[in-house]
């Protein structure tokens, strides 16, 4: 809640705290009600902060990036990803997709 919630679902919240028993502890009702909320923000939020460590993060970017490219994504649109930061560039894309083809072809020689 502190790092990848938006403004309205971090007051409610604290709100919920405030109003919960002595201990602060929130019930399983409240607790699920926020979980459903924030997964998607926060699933991103994690994808983003894991892919931008080191090599086996550009790694990862490149799989989310030939992912959303097997399901249509043009050439322009992974230089738009890219530019945000949720994929990478075109040239590195093209690398590392030759290179995964000929480790597979290795692989299953």
């Amino acid at each position: 809640m502190w790092s990848c919630s938006g403004y309205s679902q971090f007051r409610a919240w604290s709100q919920a705290h405030n109003f919960a028993d002595d201990d602060g502890v929130l019930n399983e009702d409240i607790q699920n009600k926020f979980v459903k909320a924030n997964l998607t923000g926060f699933i991103g939020w994690l994808l983003l902060h894991i892919c931008s460590v080191g090599y086996s993060g550009r790694r990862q970017l490149f799989y989310l990036t030939f992912i959303l490219h097997y399901y249509g994504l043009s050439r322009q649109g992974i230089e738009s990803i890219h530019k945000y930061g949720y994929g990478v560039s075109l040239h590195m894309f093209d690398k590392l997709r030759l290179s995964s083809r000929m480790e597979s072809n290795a692989l299953t020689k």
